[in-house]
């Protein structure tokens, strides 16, 4: 006999023993009324004449004795065993993996699941550290309005993205924006300095440290890269970047296949938080996705830069095929 609906099939196996014929019996019995005729407990348990707390136990037992299985049938199902592996192979504390969708590129299915993701656990009145790049600038017209939670919203770099990023997230959440208002580069290391001292940037830089949760996406060393196609980088950059192994970049500071962050002249010059900060700090979530991304999320992940990787089935199972080999 089996009993089967959209996200779940339960079979019933029928097994009796002459020595706990009646405690078998009763346990097929509730299980049948509960999974099969869709009784509830009290129900049950007036029927049978029995306590529900008896009714809970023969439930019990009929699972533990194999009476009763139980199968999700789901098109997440596979994603929420991938997002377990996860966090047991890189000793994450949390993970989402979206199912991959053909019908929308990679950062639209990630921007979707980083949206769901926050509305879950963001608290009112919490700090949000935003990052940016196409994949966060996404999350930020996926959130379901109106939304009263009064979440504030920190930017953690410079710049006219991040700026626009945090003011529409500060739209959807009705909490108060504090920015770095200068531009993710300065010309100059000293000018850089000097705008880092300013009273307004230097409060938002260390706001940023005190975030609830912050979120990033991460970026490789290509054409595509936010801060290149933002101008701040010429393809000359980006060859010397390659050669110094540079897999990928947070907030527009490039590091290498061990996470180890490079010694690169233009470091000195980004107005932003320093990577090395988000390793102290409390629940930094990095969404990407793709293959292209692979190698250089798992950089991010072996160099604890987050706590929580929120990504797509695909990119996943890359992941943890890489650590297999």
């Amino acid at each position: 006999m089996s009993y089967q609906d959209n996200d779940a099939a339960v079979i019933l196996r029928l097994k009796f023993s002459v020595k706990s014929m009646d405690s078998e019996q009763l346990a097929v019995r509730a299980a049948w009324y509960y999974y099969k005729a869709n009784m509830t407990q009290e129900a049950i348990a007036k029927k049978l004449s029995l306590s529900r707390m008896k009714v809970v136990r023969l439930l019990e037992k009929a699972k533990q004795d194999g009476i009763v299985s139980v199968h999700v049938k789901s098109a997440i199902y596979n994603c929420l065993q991938i997002e377990q592996e996860l966090i047991s192979t890189f000793h994450l504390d949390d993970a989402m993996v979206a199912p991959f969708d053909h019908m929308h590129d990679v950062n639209q299915i990630v921007a979707q699941a980083a949206a769901q993701y926050l509305e879950l656990r963001l608290k009112t009145n919490d700090l949000l550290g935003i990052g940016w790049g196409d994949t966060i600038s996404r999350m930020a017209g996926h959130f379901n309005l109106p939304d009263d939670r009064q979440i504030k919203i920190v930017t953690l770099s410079g710049g006219i993205l991040s700026h626009d990023i945090g003011g529409r997230l500060s739209t959807v959440f009705k909490g108060r924006l504090y920015t770095i208002n200068a531009p993710i580069m300065a010309s100059s290391v000293e000018l850089c300095d000097a705008l880092k001292q300013e009273p307004v940037i230097k409060d938002a830089l260390e706001m940023a440290k005190l975030a609830d949760y912050s979120i990033l996406g991460l970026g490789i060393p290509d054409r595509n890269a936010t801060i290149v196609k933002a101008g701040y980088l010429s393809d000359v950059d980006l060859q010397i970047i390659s050669s110094q192994g540079a897999v990928g970049d947070l907030l527009g500071q490039f590091f290498d296949e061990h996470g180890k962050k490079l010694d690169i002249p233009f470091h000195k010059r980004l107005i932003n938080l320093d990577i090395e900060h988000l390793r102290s700090m409390n629940n930094v979530i990095v969404a990407a996705g793709g293959a292209h991304k692979v190698k250089a999320i798992l950089a991010a992940l072996k160099h604890r830069y987050c706590h929580t990787l929120i990504t797509d089935e695909v990119t996943a199972g890359k992941l943890l095929s890489q650590v297999e080999e």
